[in-house]
């Protein structure tokens, strides 16, 4: 009986995925709104608060996401991040 390739992980593929996730959480959580807080401050410094103000909407959204992504990590894998 042959048994199908697809049923076993390669090695390391744990770690991988471990690691997309956790860079997925600094590029969301942490590099995007320290980023996007930046434009947000340039863009209010020439006094268009609308757009700043879309701005902070936008590294709101990537704050949340960022901590949804925080908790799942501690969720699947146990470690604290």
């Amino acid at each position: 009986m042959a048994v199908p390739a697809a049923r076993f992980k390669a090695a390391g593929s744990g770690s991988v995925r471990r690691r997309r996730r956790i860079s997925r959480r600094v590029l969301f959580g942490l590099a995007g709104p320290a980023i996007l807080s930046y434009l947000t401050w340039e863009t209010a410094k020439i006094r268009s608060t609308q757009s700043a103000t879309g701005i902070l909407y936008v590294d709101f959204f990537t704050v949340v996401v960022g901590e949804v992504l925080a908790k799942y990590i501690v969720l699947a894998t146990h470690v604290p991040v």
